[in-house]
């Protein structure tokens, strides 16, 4: 197999696997938690509410917008800078539009932050 077609491929392939290894722990991290709170009850302990309701994390939407824009715009200018031309003429410099996908998903977590924000101050 040619380089050209290698490189593409790790770069499209790798958010992909850095998604699935989130899940994977975060599957095992929610197996854990309730693996525990099935002993906790067969023990007879009295299960406390906080503990039977899932986790979360305040201003969520916050950090997955910054982290998206962050990432968009890193993988327009990687696209920018790099070097590489192909035999027809082209550049990699010509795909930097494949980080339009995270910068406008990171501005969209952004808007509806700010939104919920702006409704919980008026409510």
């Amino acid at each position: 197999m040619r380089i050209e077609f290698v490189i593409p491929l790790i770069l499209c392939f790798a958010p992909v696997l850095a998604v699935l290894v989130v899940f994977f722990f975060r599957h095992q991290q929610t197996k854990a938690r309730y693996q525990t709170l099935m002993y906790l009850a067969d023990k007879g302990v009295d299960l406390p509410v906080p503990l039977l309701t899932e986790p979360r994390l305040a201003f969520c939407e916050r950090r997955r917008g910054i982290t998206l824009v962050s990432i968009g715009l890193g993988v327009m200018m990687m696209f920018a800078v790099l070097p590489l031309e192909f035999n027809d003429g082209h550049r990699l410099a010509e795909l930097w539009g494949l980080g339009l996908l995270p910068l406008i998903t990171g501005l969209g977590y952004l808007l509806s932050w700010w939104l919920n924000r702006r409704d919980a101050e008026h409510a």
